[in-house]
């Protein structure tokens, strides 16, 4: 008896514990407004937009509604990330319920999902079979969901209704969103879930059999160090907010961003930091109807510029071994690239310390053809003058002509590459084939296309006379005219030999290997449906978008205007916004998509 007494005892004392109180996990909230609001977006861009009805009868609309089972579609739908110390990393899955029957039964079930039944909680199932094991809690307080995760702690009985974390992102009339709110007490329980995540991440980290032993040790440090940025927004933020409108009455997208780091936290010292000083190319203005116009002045913190350090110094051998692996190419050849690759990295290691990356680029149309203008603030003048050097002898048709001329102090040198011209080249930035290359103790400039070397000038001119511009808090903005950006693109890679960029991001490991692999022993569902995945991400990677977007360009243009500033003490805001043309070719795209793969 008095053993029970203190039993009894001591559990009373545990429940009334403060410690028995668990942090809560992190979460990521991330959802659509509702089925009916994606479906009256796609329907607006795919029929209205882009004219393409019957693609959307046939294979869009019906790809949609076979998830609809059972499922309110005029409700918010969600798919959050949570992150705990216990469980790492998972999922969860927050549905609207029209009718919870047809729902277990015509929507879980036919995918291999088996629901039962919890005997003493009756709005608790238990999810079996090869495809998904977890929970599912049905809450039927209006409006109904059901929450599903791989853990019971994640949907116990007094769960809060899902609508509280997302009501007020959908009365700002986002169709898509996301959105993370921290509390500031909440940072190291936040950094021991991450830590898993992490691990859990690394771990799929391997050495693949065409890989040098340097090349992953790049790619294993890389991946590293991209978590450890990773780590410090997940963990040092206090509000992320992303969300995305479609406009129908201006036929516009506009997509919002807020981000906003906790107090004398090093990354709201960072943000801090790149407001403090403006760019050195302020007094180059934005161009009226760019093709394309790039602004960067983004802070790097001490943390981050050892980083890029120790990924340069890996990448140094990487690149070694790729120039020695041509066979097409001499070796003094080789040499003279190697010698032009380490330089650069010289370069990129002493620039690392200005603690910033800032920098310009505009293409602007002139005449007939087009202009590239670049500047990049740096160091390294030296490392830089000896890199072009090697120019002529690493590519044997071109011609370096140093010194040309020195405008307020910068190097000019003019690199003749029209040996090498090809007719998409030639079409777009004329057949001059003159690049100018300005190098000086602040800065290296690159000029290509028409008038190529006025502009210039006129550039460098500007900036030296205007002096230190005022701080404005602008950290990025890009402006892109669609059609002629994107016809450069395709024609540039239609040509022989021409820069294919999914097939350069695949060789980089950026994406996934075009090669299938060897069949393996399969559990029936699981692999299955894994399967089914990695050919929707292999047909994603080898859709032929460029030809419809094109015709639909060509048609309608469009333009992209995306800016990011520092709002406030530790805050970035910002907003995207695409044109009907972009919209448009978007719809086509959908459409087009659909019927190659989502047919039948």
């Amino acid at each position: 008896m008095r053993f029970s007494l203190l039993a009894a005892l001591f559990a009373l004392l545990t429940l009334l514990s403060p410690a028995a109180a668990e942090t809560p996990p992190a979460r990521l909230v991330t959802g659509l407004s509702s089925s009916d609001d994606l479906i009256r977006d796609l329907e607006y861009l795919v029929v209205k937009l882009a004219n393409r009805e019957e693609s959307w009868k046939d294979n869009v609309l019906i790809n949609i509604e076979i998830f609809l089972e059972g499922v309110d579609p005029a409700k918010t739908v969600r798919f959050d990330s949570l992150f705990d110390e216990a469980n790492g990393y998972r999922r969860e899955v927050i549905v609207p319920i029209s009718n919870l029957n047809d729902f277990l039964k015509n929507n879980l079930d036919p995918i291999g999902i088996e629901p039962r039944r919890d005997r003493r909680q009756r709005n608790l199932y238990e999810l079996t079979g090869n495809v998904y094991e977890g929970w599912l809690r049905y809450i039927d307080e209006a409006p109904a969901y059901a929450v599903i995760s791989k853990f019971k702690e994640d949907v116990p009985q007094d769960m809060e209704h899902p609508q509280v974390r997302h009501k007020a992102l959908v009365d700002a009339g986002y169709l898509a969103f996301a959105h993370l709110l921290n509390e500031g007490n909440g940072a190291d329980s936040r950094q021991k879930a991450f830590q898993k995540f992490r691990d859990n991440f690394m771990d799929g980290i391997q050495k693949r059999t065409d890989e040098t032993a340097e090349a992953y040790e790049l790619r294993r440090v890389w991946s590293e160090q991209r978590m450890d940025q990773f780590e410090q927004w997940f963990v040092e933020c206090q509000e992320v907010k992303l969300g995305l409108k479609v406009d129908q009455k201006t036929n516009e997208s506009v997509a919002d961003l807020l981000f906003e780091a906790l107090p004398e936290t090093p990354l709201f010292k960072s943000i801090e930091q790149g407001s403090e000083s403006a760019s050195y190319f302020s007094a180059i203005k934005k161009p009226e109807s760019p093709v394309m116009s790039v602004r960067l002045n983004w802070a790097i913190e001490q943390q981050m510029q050892e980083r890029y350090k120790t990924i340069y110094k890996l990448a140094q051998p990487v690149a070694e071994q790729a120039i020695r692996k041509d066979e097409a190419a001499s070796d003094g050849v080789k040499d003279a690239r190697v010698e032009f690759s380490n330089r650069m990295v010289e370069v990129l290691t002493e620039s690392v310390g200005l603690g910033a990356l800032d920098l310009f680029a505009d293409i602007v149309a002139v005449k007939e053809h087009h202009c590239l203008l670049l500047g990049v603030r740096c160091q390294g003048q030296e490392a830089l003058n000896a890199a072009f050097k090697t120019i002529p002898i690493s590519e044997e048709q071109w011609k370096l002509a140093e010194a040309v001329a020195t405008i307020e102090g910068v190097t000019i040198h003019e690199l003749d590459v029209s040996a090498d011209l090809t007719p998409a080249v030639k079409e777009f930035y004329g057949d001059s084939g003159k690049v100018y290359l300005g190098v000086s103790d602040k800065a290296f400039w690159l000029a290509a296309g028409e008038e190529s070397r006025e502009r210039l000038e006129a550039a460098i001119k500007a900036v030296t006379s205007a002096g230190p511009g005022e701080p404005d808090g602008l950290l990025a903005s890009v402006d892109i005219q669609a059609y002629p950006l994107v016809k450069s693109m395709h024609d540039f890679a239609k040509e022989e030999g021409g820069f294919k960029l999914i097939e350069e991001m695949r060789k980089r490991g950026l994406l996934p290997s075009n090669e299938k692999k060897p069949a393996e022993d399969k559990q029936e569902s699981k692999e299955s449906r894994k399967e089914k995945n990695q050919q929707r991400a292999q047909q994603l990677a080898n859709f032929d978008w460029q030809p419809t977007a094109l015709k639909m360009l060509s048609e309608m243009d469009g333009t992209f205007h995306m800016e990011l500033k520092r709002t406030k003490e530790g805050t970035i805001g910002g907003d995207a916004v695409s044109t009907e043309g972009i919209l448009r070719a978007v719809g086509a795209l959908i459409a087009q998509f659909a019927d190659e793969n989502l047919s039948g």
